[in-house]
């Protein structure tokens, strides 16, 4: 049952209704970002590493969040991917996989918190701060003329964020960081870098939100 209900729901559906649930949960602060990016295969959550976190408070984090996730009837994916940012430097984040196996055994009581804890691996990851050197010394504007979404790695949504950066752009929206992020994305989609685009993608979706706050703020002025 719980496969069919997660077969008739859309990956954008998916996206919307696990952030929230994440937002509602108070695992993170409040004010802390955090994004939901899937597909029917894998899932990914981006938030901000706190300046002051352990890596056990990571690996604290990442287990409450596969948890709630993994509570529902949409998750039925093995693993949860979540990446922590760093706040100053959002190129690098520190990346936690949660297993499904993980968690039904701390549910079940077949392992300890300490156990469990010890468990998890953080990994440390940098994004690509470089296009793909075919389109190195041309601008934004001069690539944005044929930039199409590469095949790979949630293609469908590679492509909307695309146009809905055209449409900013059209607004005159100050999306120079956005645009940059979009080329890092393609650039990770051409190499079959999936944990890449993922991550990339959970951050440009925090920036495109911004940028439409931006345009509309200035809209009602």
């Amino acid at each position: 049952m719980a496969l069919l209900f997660a077969a008739v729901v859309s990956a954008a559906d998916m996206t919307d209704v696990l952030t929230q649930r994440l937002e509602n949960s108070h695992i993170f602060p409040p004010g802390v970002k955090v994004k939901v990016i899937c597909d029917h295969q894998k899932i990914a959550v981006s938030t901000y590493k706190h300046p002051l976190g352990t890596m056990l408070d990571l690996r604290i984090d990442a287990i409450l969040v596969g948890k709630e996730l993994m509570a529902t009837r949409l998750v039925t994916q093995p693993k949860i991917d979540v990446y922590f940012f760093e706040p100053e430097n959002q190129n690098e984040y520190l990346l936690v996989s949660v297993s499904r196996h993980l968690v039904d055994r701390f549910n079940h009581g077949k392992t300890t918190r300490d156990d469990l804890l010890a468990e998890l691996r953080i990994k440390s990851g940098r994004l690509a701060v470089h296009p793909y050197q075919a389109l190195a010394n041309q601008t934004y504007e001069e690539i944005s003329a044929h930039l199409k979404a590469s095949e790979g790695t949630l293609k469908e949504e590679r492509a909307q964020l695309i146009a809905d950066i055209e449409k900013l752009n059209q607004a005159d929206s100050r999306v120079s960081q956005l645009k940059s992020v979009c080329l890092m994305i393609e650039d990770a989609a051409r190499h079959n870098d999936d944990l890449g685009v993922r991550a990339a993608l959970a951050y440009a979706e925090e920036l495109l939100q911004n940028a439409r706050r931006r345009t509309s703020t200035r809209a009602t002025q």
